[in-house]
């Protein structure tokens, strides 16, 4: 849904969309044993949510019946959310980087949250076992993997003149 606008013979303009479509039946790869002779089985299963706005304004400062001075900028904003995935499965690891982190598919998260494992504080400390071995609190939710919103800028030159 969205409207597109322009005033001054198009010389001032500005467009809003927003925008929800969900994506069903990805094609999933589940984990299986490696004795099967297989490492992942491939379904198609899943639902993701993708809703956002975008909006985009324009203005031609120049406009000659040669030459053509455009300047527009761009905002939009994108959130995705995993609202299902294979019957009894809520979580699957996209992948591994290093250091414990990965990218998952998990439900209620955005598709390709990070995760990874932090330590276990107490006191504001790390806590400790007496063989120095600090204890360490798996698979917590570290960020997702979107930015709050992404913008851009364009200029653009026209020349209705041949300079080659």
């Amino acid at each position: 849904m969205g409207i597109e606008t322009a005033f001054l013979n198009s010389r001032v303009g500005l467009e809003v969309t927003y925008y929800q479509q969900n994506t069903i039946n990805q094609i999933i790869p589940l984990r299986v044993s490696t004795a099967s002779g297989y490492s992942a089985r491939y379904v198609n299963s899943g639902e993701v949510r993708n809703r956002g706005i975008e909006v985009t304004g324009f203005v031609v400062p120049v406009q000659t019946e040669n030459f053509t001075w455009r300047l527009s900028a761009n905002w939009t904003r994108n959130r995705n959310e995993v609202l299902s995935l294979f019957n009894g499965v809520d979580n699957i690891v996209l992948a591994t980087y290093q250091g414990g982190i990965s990218s998952n598919a998990t439900v209620g998260q955005a598709f390709g949250s990070l995760r990874g494992s932090d330590y276990t504080y107490l006191n504001g400390q790390k806590v400790a076992k007496k063989t120095q071995k600090i204890y360490r609190k798996p698979d917590k939710l570290e960020k997702q993997s979107l930015q709050n919103y992404q913008n851009h800028h364009q200029t653009r030159l026209e020349s209705k003149k041949n300079f080659c």
